[in-house]
């Protein structure tokens, strides 16, 4: 009898081991190229519903395939978001969105409800200092703005030209004394900025 329950207990501990190796293979398969990730925060959570390319997702990391998803907010009585990403290989593309109410009955949604209150005051930071370093990626010449000298100033400010991205920004200069244009953009041009590639806004220029 000892034989034959040694046997049972060898023979059932083999089939459990050949069971967690198959499902270990299957989980392996299905995650298989999802070497990327999308993280998505949102306010107010409870309620709204999150889709990438048109799934249902909860809010947090999603393992994804590199490459181009678009991700959406929506819940009654707030108005709906999207947002395109481009999600490289071994990259955390992260989404945080803050729903905009769209009806009376949720115009005092986040005075009412203040942990999304909250959570919407940290989305926001966290978006400002998104916008902040992709500027500064694009142009990190302003890290050493304003430039002020005898003759010229160089600061940075809104565009005009890409009116539709938060991240853009434009260089001013304001002329100085005569030639000071001439000298700033040759200060830039030393900087490394093209004046054909780079937008300059030039103030009150001195002919």
């Amino acid at each position: 009898m000892s034989n034959l329950y040694r046997n049972l207990v060898i023979g059932l501990i083999a089939a459990i081991l050949v069971s967690l190796i198959g499902l270990g293979m299957i989980n392996h398969m299905q995650q298989s190229g999802r070497t990327a990730t999308i993280t998505t925060l949102v306010a107010p959570a409870r309620g709204t519903t999150i889709t990438i390319n048109g799934v249902k997702v909860s809010e947090g990391d999603v393992a994804v395939k590199p490459g181009v998803y678009k991700v959406t907010f929506s819940r009654d009585g707030f108005a709906t978001e999207s947002r395109t990403v481009n999600v490289k290989d071994k990259d955390t593309a992260e989404v945080a969105v803050v729903l905009d109410p769209s009806t009376a009955a949720t115009r005092e949604w986040y005075t009412a409800n203040k942990a999304d209150a909250e959570k919407a005051e940290q989305i926001t930071g966290t978006n400002s200092e998104a916008i902040a370093d992709a500027k500064i990626n694009a142009l990190p010449v302003m890290q050493r703005l304003p430039r002020v000298v005898d003759t010229y100033r160089i600061d940075y400010g809104s565009t005009q030209r890409d009116t539709d991205d938060e991240s853009a920004t434009a260089l001013y200069i304001t002329e100085l004394a005569p030639g000071g244009e001439a000298r700033a953009r040759n200060w830039l041009k030393y900087q490394g900025y093209d004046a054909t590639n780079t937008e300059i806004i030039v103030k009150n220029p001195r002919n």
